[in-house]
């Protein structure tokens, strides 16, 4: 007989968002968790749907393994989903997967390791392996960490400091405390704005795993880097190309913008004389340091200046629905129930001042 998951509280929760996934990763992905070496009947996975067309299957054997919850979110954005996971989620412990990881077999079973032997932790996540059908040039490795790709060596690093830092996780493999999740979910509802940030629809905006982190330190905790902690991630060959490079780069810089503004730091637009000389110095600065690449970096200039050049973005749109009263729909067990002025110089460090990654 198959013990009952949802008898007792699980150790973790998983929470899978997922928007359009290709198959077969999303197989890798789900096969990975079903060779977790942790007891899976103490596992709660939460995949969450958010507007797939067609809507997501999960094979047979891996939802027999899995038993996964299926919630369906359907407005369309990284963060949305992610808050309809974190919802459903009834674990101490969250760990944050996309469609094309594939965790080490020791994952869970480190995570729980981890959170228990510093408390002190509250988000944390590891070494992060490109895995690639096609040969990357040398000169777009420098982008290689923009697209969820990183490796900071063998030896933790774990700060307290609110500020990006090799401490920060990605979203790719992140895990959190409860308390954490829930500072993020009162965050977000005093300050709807937030939703602005991250992945939706054909916008390439970050930062959502920046205000994760920061939540963390809001509610009392550190964030680490584990490599403990290994995941494999599936790159398309599309997330190299140039266009889409500096598509990404560009919403990295009003990513930026968005962030300081969201903690009450004003970033004042420049005037159009001083705007043109700043970008031109720029773009001389990025070709002299980054050569082939300082044009597609230059776009986290232009992103920068562009979003500065927008209305303090501090109140939805009119046309846009509250992520508070939005609703998502959990499918479990065949059950359909409700689912309850930066400065210029500030700037010209300010890759690094953000969470560049992709989840």
């Amino acid at each position: 007989m198959t013990p009952d998951k949802n008898a007792s509280t699980p150790l973790l929760s998983v929470v899978l968002c997922t928007h359009c996934p290709d198959p077969r990763l999303l197989r890798i992905t789900l096969e990975a968790l079903k060779n977790q070496t942790i007891d899976l009947d103490r596992v709660q996975v939460v995949l969450v749907d958010n507007a797939s067309e067609p809507p997501v299957e999960i094979p047979e054997d891996l939802r027999e393994a899995l038993n996964p919850e299926l919630v369906l979110e359907p407005q369309t954005g990284h963060m949305i989903a992610r808050l309809a996971g974190i919802r459903a989620a009834r674990s101490d412990l969250i760990v944050f997967v996309d469609d094309d990881n594939e965790l080490a077999e020791d994952y869970l079973e480190e995570s729980l390791r981890i959170a228990e032997e510093f408390p002190e932790i509250g988000a944390f996540g590891g070494i992060s392996e490109g895995v690639f059908d096609f040969r990357v040039p040398s000169w777009k490795r420098a982008f290689l960490p923009y697209i969820a790709v990183r490796h900071y060596g063998d030896k933790v690093i774990t700060s307290s400091e609110q500020k990006w830092g090799k401490w920060d996780p990605i979203g790719a493999g992140m895990v959190v405390r409860r308390a954490v999740a829930e500072h993020y979910l009162e965050f977000i509802e005093k300050k709807q704005i937030a939703v602005h940030l991250g992945r939706r629809g054909g916008q390439l905006m970050s930062g959502d795993d920046t205000l994760l982190c920061r939540c963390a330190n809001l509610a009392g905790f550190a964030c680490s880097y584990q490599p403990s902690l290994k995941l494999r991630h599936y790159i398309d060959k599309k997330r190299l190309s140039a266009g889409y490079l500096k598509r990404l780069l560009d919403g990295h810089g009003r990513t930026y913008v968005r962030l300081e503004r969201l903690f009450g730091r004003p970033v004042a637009p420049m005037a159009p004389g001083v705007r043109r000389m700043w970008l031109f110095r720029r773009l001389l600065f990025r070709f002299a340091t980054a050569r082939r690449a300082g044009p597609i970096i230059w776009r986290w200039d232009r992103g920068f200046v562009a979003e500065c050049d927008e209305p303090s973005p501090f109140e939805l749109p009119r046309n846009e629905t509250p992520v508070a009263a939005t609703e998502s729909r959990s499918v479990s067990s065949g059950n359909q129930t409700t689912a309850n002025a930066a400065t210029a110089t500030q700037a010209t460090s300010g890759q690094a001042a953000i969470r560049t990654t992709e989840t």
